[in-house]
């Protein structure tokens, strides 16, 4: 079981999608993003872009002590939750009025 994910625009529907194992939960909430990757439904960019920005940036600061939180099981990792933050941001900057949608 999982998350989806999706950034949709007015003008061009779907702009991202993206899958993430619950797994990754402990990882996204000790960063600060689990409430954007687990709890959005219809949420302006503009409403969590800096939170998004800052996990990523804590992400990529402190890697080993996220890696520690790996799932045992091996579904999901630090690598796929920073690429799908990443990504997403990526397209939150392209699409600045676009709206996030979390199926969970």
């Amino acid at each position: 079981m999982g998350v989806s994910i999706y950034l949709k625009d007015v003008e061009h529907d779907t702009v991202f999608q993206a899958d993430l194992t619950h797994n990754l939960r402990p990882m996204a909430l000790a960063c600060g993003i689990r409430e954007i990757l687990w709890g959005s439904y219809g949420d302006s960019v503009s409403d969590f872009i800096d939170t998004l920005n800052d996990g990523i940036h804590s992400l990529k600061k402190y890697p080993i002590s996220y890696q520690r939180l790996n799932p045992a099981n091996g579904w999901g990792s630090y690598e796929v939750l920073l690429e799908v933050a990443e990504n997403l941001l990526e397209k939150c900057y392209q699409y600045p009025t676009a709206k996030l949608y979390c199926n969970n």
